[in-house]
């Protein structure tokens, strides 16, 4: 074989591999773009996260929100054309089960509040200092009749009651039996399964079925008399608290136990809520004033006196403006972590400190203003020749 062929074997035979040397350079740019390729991942999967996460913090701040506002906004629904009702201890009973008062403290996050529950509009269990959140408690009716109160023309009986009419009252709607000539005790009953408004259009029988709420025989309908006031709560009155548990959920409690199930969480990750009072002076007129509710005379022990002097403050509420802070559902990482959130930044601002463990999310600060409609109604000094007027 000559040498000109030999050469063009042996040239062809090593352009057929490579070298060990190639292939790990191969190899190390193949590994290099990988870790390129998942920092890019990595990074955009992140920013994906963070997005992700501030949408649906701001979708359930806005469901939380509403729901909240909407049931404040009932607050005092159905319970203003009853004098002294504002500040009336609530009874309630299932034949020999007492309710309300509650004969055992409320469970977590409402242990705070007394057992005794008094009709107040909206009412706010301020929390101690920059640690926990507020507990709003909310009490409205829920009638078809309205603000109309059934006019009760003679004396009460454990077991029915005589009105003026029934219109608008139905089998097993509950009522709320008050006595207006002084701050008592208010009385939940409820209408008997076999009420006919047809047939008996001013007799108004009251359930004695242990099933059902009575009226305690002999124990709390006796301080009512013909002046009495009956008013109509409807099948499905609020009496609800709302706070935040130990899991970071929104949970409302019902004071009734009307499901048989008296919490239920409204929403998650819902890290802090706190609330104010929108007050007008004692004239009813003027700007309305941010009122802290740890502070007299906002305090629940003033609010909830059962005098006069509380009576005039609870008309001075006009709003509520509250606070809320939602906590993104996953860690996100941050160079510099925020290590607390403000509320109220506008008016004598809360500055809370995030725990170390938790200051690898993201916090969202929430805030709205809910107007109080359902205000208390005085008499006309003119009275009786003119009808209620709105303070």
């Amino acid at each position: 074989m000559n040498t000109s062929l030999q050469n063009k074997i042996v040239a062809r035979g090593r352009s057929q591999g490579f070298t060990l040397v190639e292939v790990m350079v191969g190899l190390a740019l193949s590994l290099l773009s990988m870790l390129i390729i998942i920092q890019i991942f990595s990074v955009s999967d992140a920013r994906k996260r963070v997005t992700s996460g501030a949408a649906e913090g701001q979708q359930t701040a806005n469901v939380s929100l509403y729901q909240l506002s909407r049931i404040i906004r009932l607050g005092g629904a159905g319970l203003t054309q009853a004098f002294n009702v504002w500040g009336c201890p609530i009874q309630a009973f299932r034949s020999t089960v007492q309710i309300l008062p509650s004969s055992a403290a409320f469970p977590a996050p409402f242990a705070a509040v007394p057992p005794t529950v008094r009709a107040i509009p909206v009412l706010i269990h301020a929390a101690a200092g920059t640690s926990g959140s507020d507990i709003i408690v909310v009490i409205a009716a829920n009638g078809e009749t309205g603000q109309v109160a059934l006019q009760v023309i003679a004396p009460p009986q454990f077991d029915h009651l005589t009105l003026q009419r029934t219109n608008g009252v139905r089998a097993q709607d509950l009522i709320l039996m008050t006595a207006p000539a002084a701050i008592a005790n208010c009385q939940v009953a409820q209408v008997d399964p076999t009420f006919n408004g047809t047939t008996a259009p001013t007799r108004l029988p009251l359930a004695v079925a242990s099933t059902l709420y009575n009226t305690a025989p002999g124990l709390a309908i006796a301080p009512y008399d013909a002046s009495s006031v009956a008013l109509h709560l409807g099948a499905t009155p609020i009496f609800n608290m709302f706070g935040i548990n130990a899991t970071n959920s929104l949970v409302q409690y019902d004071l009734l136990n009307l499901s048989g199930t008296p919490a239920s969480a409204i929403a998650d990750n819902v890290f802090d809520i706190r609330a104010r009072y929108g007050v007008v002076s004692a004239a009813g007129v003027g700007p309305v004033t941010w009122q802290d509710p740890s502070v007299p005379p906002w305090d629940v022990a003033s609010l909830t006196a059962g005098n006069a002097t509380a009576l005039n403050l609870v008309d001075q509420i006009r709003a509520v403006r509250i606070s809320m802070v939602f906590r993104s559902t996953e860690p996100v990482t941050d160079v510099s972590p925020p290590s607390t959130y403000t509320m109220f930044p506008d008016d004598t601002p809360i500055t809370v400190a995030i725990p170390a463990a938790s200051q690898s999310y993201r916090y969202q600060v929430y805030d709205t203003v809910i107007p109080l409609r359902n205000l208390r109604y005085v008499t006309n000094p003119l009275a009786p020749f003119l009808p209620y007027v709105r303070s």
